[in-house]
């Protein structure tokens, strides 16, 4: 029968490889978000980019029109491209709120960026609430996208498929930190402190 001095030895074995395994996990998540936060940002600005081209002359084309039916420009330029169609309808096509969708896509981005180089517990909450949040916009926008404009608008899928992989991202931090926090030891109780302070003595 294994002493409990060996007992205690298996479980601090135990403890520090799940905390050498969580690290690994943390750095491989900082490149991964890095990566797509990175191109997240260089859809949403080309796509800002590519609109603010088209309203300034009619006969640009960028890359991504590639046919009638399969237009970026087309979509970025709709009344769904600004404010999510919802803006001009409620407040005005004046309203500072009515921007492009780009302009909403880059703050997300950079909150999942910088919040992501952090274990705090609340901004984990926080990254996903915003997660959540932006995939419900992605999907309201893809539902536009195949059922209303039934166009094909490859950098918008893309852009879709970043949210989506930082939701995804998110929720695995999550469930990390939960594994994390069960590993921890409690903290010590009145007793036990008393006793350690009367060891010390």
């Amino acid at each position: 029968m294994a002493s409990a001095e060996q007992i205690g030895t298996r479980s601090d074995d135990n403890i520090r490889g799940k905390k050498n395994a969580r690290g690994g996990w943390w750095c491989h998540e900082l490149i991964l978000r890095a990566v797509l936060c990175t191109l997240g940002t260089a859809l949403s600005l080309y796509a800002l980019h590519v609109e603010m081209h088209r309203e300034n002359d009619s006969t640009y084309r960028a890359w991504c029109d590639l046919a009638e039916s399969v237009s970026c420009s087309r979509v970025f330029t709709s009344r769904w491209g600004r404010g999510f169609g919802l803006v001009e309808p409620l407040l005005g096509k004046d309203s500072m709120l009515n921007q492009p969708n780009s302009i909403f896509a880059l703050p997300f981005f950079t909150l999942q960026l910088l919040l992501g180089m952090t274990q705090s517990a609340t901004a984990a909450l926080v990254l996903m609430v915003t997660a959540v949040v932006a995939s419900a916009g992605c999907f309201y926008l893809a539902y536009l996208l195949l059922f209303v404009l039934h166009d094909m608008c490859f950098v918008c899928i893309a852009s879709y498929l970043v949210t989506f992989a930082l939701l995804t991202l998110d929720y695995r931090r999550l469930v990390h930190l939960h594994a994390h926090w069960q590993v921890q030891p409690p903290p010590p109780t009145k007793r036990q402190l008393q006793r350690d302070r009367e060891k010390t003595e």
